[in-house]
């Protein structure tokens, strides 16, 4: 992290690169069982299952990615960007009950089932330190979280049938049919944190030819920005986005 990002004169990145990190724990408890009676089989179960996903991001060194290339003998100009520590902070969370019974008459067995999903999305409490660079146009934040910010639940069901065509079962028709939901991703309700990846761009000139930006090489302002609002830094509401 104390080494620098620097995009060299053949356009190759050099030194550090972007630091990245995940924790992504879960906790899962399920319960299945059956039960015999006459000619049915019983299948039921239950399951619950929690997702965290806490993601970072920040750029090494002096917290500005070079973008440096050489102009003259004597001059390096380019676009370095600043970014801060984005990140996201979410928890998914996942509850299901299903149901079966297989029942067989003679040459017939008959399945049928029906299958229960909640499943949910929540922003947790966030917090974000300052820019390295900058920390005027990118400070310090803190957010608090949002319940539930997607949540659905659906119904599946589930039926088929097997029947032998002769007395020696040798030929077997089959058909089912079956819905499934789609898993929903646990990160799924991030799109609503107020906190969101950020950065700014700034034209540089290497004044002192050590072959990337240094904080007081950028220019005063920056010409491109994302993820914040440039006349309100701050602001923790709706963001229109410039890139």
């Amino acid at each position: 992290m104390d080494v620098q990002s620097i995009n060299d004169d053949d356009g190759v990145w050099r030194g550090s690169a972007d630091w990245y990190k995940t924790d992504r724990p879960q906790w899962n408890y399920q319960a299945d069982g059956n039960a015999f009676h006459g000619r049915q089989e019983l299948k039921f179960g239950f399951s619950w299952r929690k997702v965290n996903v806490i993601s970072s991001d920040i750029v090494p060194g002096n917290g500005i990615n070079s973008l440096l290339h050489r102009l003259s003998p004597d001059e390096r100009r380019g676009d370095p960007w600043s970014s801060w520590l984005g990140g996201t902070d979410t928890t998914g969370k996942y509850t299901a009950a299903y149901l079966g019974d297989t029942i067989s008459w003679d040459r017939l067995t008959l399945n049928v089932g029906v299958r229960w999903d909640r499943q949910t999305s929540s922003i947790n409490d966030m917090s974000i330190g300052a820019a390295q660079v900058r920390p005027d146009l990118l400070p310090a934040l803190q957010a608090p979280g949002v319940k539930d910010v997607i949540k659905w639940n659906s119904v599946t069901p589930r039926v088929g049938f097997t029947y032998a065509l002769d007395e020696n079962r040798r030929t077997i028709a089959r058909a089912s049919y079956a819905m499934f939901a789609s898993q929903l991703n646990a990160t799924a309700g991030s799109h609503m944190n107020v906190i969101q990846y950020a950065g700014a761009y700034f034209y540089a000139i290497d004044k002192n030819g050590n072959g990337y930006a240094d904080a007081d090489e950028l220019d005063p302002e920056p010409y491109d920005w994302y993820g914040f609002d440039i006349n309100d830094p701050g602001r923790l509401s709706t963001i229109k986005q410039r890139r």
